[in-house]
């Protein structure tokens, strides 16, 4: 290893662990701001210039190291190795990255910095479960692009060859404006510029800096969009705290099936008041698991009070954030059975059988956790 690399690996192991204060955006949301438009804008600017900015706002979310006095330090045009494509991927998913290594691959010990952030990744599901992680090879463009959307929660369009998904959902959401060399090695450069892209406060940056003179009406619209709401993607789409549980519910597509239920429930008004809540919201995927018919029986108009049952023992009256959450705690459901948790391998698991996908996802009426299994009370 040369002198050049090991300052890079320097630079990317002084970057701090994160909490899940940073809030991941979706392509839903990227779409606020047209690509078309966005566009525009970047081919305003040089290369340089979007490199600088993108790094900047990135160091400013403590994802990269801050190298602002000297840009150059940056590094643009050197490639990257899998160790530290996987800290910054850690870094903007506002994931937790507990500070052990248990070995899960052979080529990775304690001693090396980017265990934890490999096995973080690993326990998320954006890298598989090979025996060896190959921490020093290279990333080409293709996995680095794959890492940023999965760590940002945006998700692939369908297509048999799964690079071709990634490249085509990351240029409708503006994150890309070109197709890629899938196997050519990305550049520090492109993936600062890419990460960047996925914030919807970087986007209005970039909008909101033309240095021309603007009426006021003009000014009135640049300033609600340098407001724009940051928050949790979920399903495609961006939650945010201005809007009540079940508004924002209704936004994303994985929990289509829970939104049919809770108005099948007559729940809707409930959901929407004041609160505070704390719902743990199954994924489609989630009721899918359920014994075939499941789901279409409990829909039935006769079944509403089973039906309500289950949805109001997935809803806690109070806040309770991630952070609340300890191992041991039960809390008393609306419904009025309790839930259990327990803390594995540093995820949420509720009465041993459901997991914590994505924690925080705050409303006006307060906190939502989505699950991935649904939670069954006593039948009665």
């Amino acid at each position: 290893m040369n002198n050049t690399q090991k300052k890079m690996i320097a630079v990317f192991a002084a970057v701090p662990l994160l909490a899940s204060s940073i809030a991941p955006v979706g392509a839903m949301d990227l779409m606020t701001t047209t690509s078309a438009d966005l566009n525009v804008k970047l081919e305003a600017m040089t290369m340089m210039e979007i490199h600088d900015s993108a790094a900047n706002f990135l160091a400013s979310k403590n994802v990269i190291v801050d190298q602002s006095a000297d840009t150059s330090e940056y590094n643009y045009t050197s490639n990257i190795t899998r160790r530290e494509m996987l800290k910054v991927a850690m870094n903007i998913s506002g994931k937790t990255v507990v500070d052990t290594c248990t070995w899960e691959f052979d080529d990775l010990d304690s001693d090396d910095w980017g265990c934890k952030y490999a096995e973080a990744a690993l326990a998320e599901g954006y890298i598989a479960a090979n025996a060896e992680f190959r921490p020093d090879d290279l990333v080409t463009e293709i996995e680095s692009l794959k890492m940023i959307m999965q760590a940002r929660g945006i998700e692939r369009d369908a297509n048999d060859d799964w690079r071709a998904g990634y490249e085509s959902k990351a240029m409708t959401a503006g994150v890309i404006n070109s197709e890629l060399s899938f196997d050519a090695s990305a550049k520090r450069g492109n993936i600062f510029d890419r990460a960047a892209l996925t914030y919807t406060e970087f986007r209005s940056n970039v909008m909101s800096s033309e240095d021309k003179m603007m009426d006021d009406d003009d000014m009135m619209e640049d300033d609600k969009m340098n407001k724009e709401e940051d928050g949790v993607m979920v399903g495609g789409a961006m939650m945010v705290e201005s809007k009540n549980i079940v508004e924002n519910a209704v936004e994303a597509d994985n929990v289509t099936t829970l939104v049919a239920a809770v108005k099948a429930a007559g729940l809707v008004d409930t959901l929407s008041s004041e609160g505070p809540f704390t719902v743990f919201a199954p994924t489609n995927s989630a009721f899918a698991k359920l014994p075939a018919g499941t789901v279409d029986t409990l829909l039935m108009t006769e079944n509403k009070g089973q039906l309500t049952d289950i949805l109001t023992y997935h809803v806690v009256a109070g806040a309770f954030v991630a952070s609340d959450i300890t191992d041991g705690l039960e809390l008393t459901t609306v419904q009025g059975e309790k839930l259990m948790f327990t803390l594995v391998d540093g995820k949420v698991m509720i009465n041993g059988s459901a997991t914590v996908e994505i924690a925080d996802v705050k409303s006006s009426n307060w906190v939502t956790h989505v699950i991935d299994t649904v939670l069954m009370p006593e039948m009665k």
